[in-house]
Order: structure tokens, then sequence, then C-alpha cells
């Protein structure tokens, strides 16, 4: 069985930052910018699109399969560390998916 690492930063996550970003987007073209509350819709659109850059970027940087592959490195470095003995066994207690577990 090979383990499926997954990413660090999830997918879902990204993808309703974004549509959040686009909503706000479409909101503050509706409204306009010369009130107070298009302007505070549109500092609010602003965050959440610098959030939606950071999370893709974070989404890009943990990618196990990525040109970065900060999680490839991260896992292998700290199984670098575990020595189980052929036949021996392993418990696996809070470690999330148990991705390190299964390598």
């Amino acid at each position: 069985m090979k383990p499926n690492y997954k990413n660090w930063m999830p997918k879902g996550m990204v993808y309703g930052f974004l549509a959040s970003t686009v909503v706000g987007l479409v909101l503050t073209m509706i409204i306009g910018v010369a009130g107070i509350i298009g302007k505070i819709l549109m500092v609010i659109t602003i965050f959440l699109a610098l959030m939606t850059l950071w999370m893709f970027l974070m989404y890009r940087a943990f990618s196990y399969n990525g040109s970065r592959q900060m999680s490839r490195q991260i896992i292998e470095g700290v199984s670098s560390y575990i020595k189980i003995p052929d036949g021996g066994k392993g418990l696996d207690v809070g470690c999330g998916s148990g991705a390190q577990s299964c390598g």
C-alpha cells in the first residue's frame, strides 16, 4: 500500500478563499467604493485576495510531488530518524493521517 501524503494546505480552503474573493470583488464593483461600506468591502476583498494568494503559494510549497517538495523534505527527513527492524511494529498515536508511519 502506497501512502497518500496529500497536502498540508487543503485545496478546498484555497478554493473557498478564492470564491470569497470573487464574491467580494463582485460586491465591491456593484456597490462601488464611494461610500464607507464600499471602502470597507474593498479592504476586505483585498485582504481575501492576499490570503488566497498566500494559501495558493503554501499549497504549491507543501505539494509532495511539486517543484518545491517541502513535504517530501520534511517527511523523508523525519522518517530517516525512525528505525523499525524487519518484522517490528510501530504504534501510530496522534500522528494525523499517519503518512509518515506508512512510509
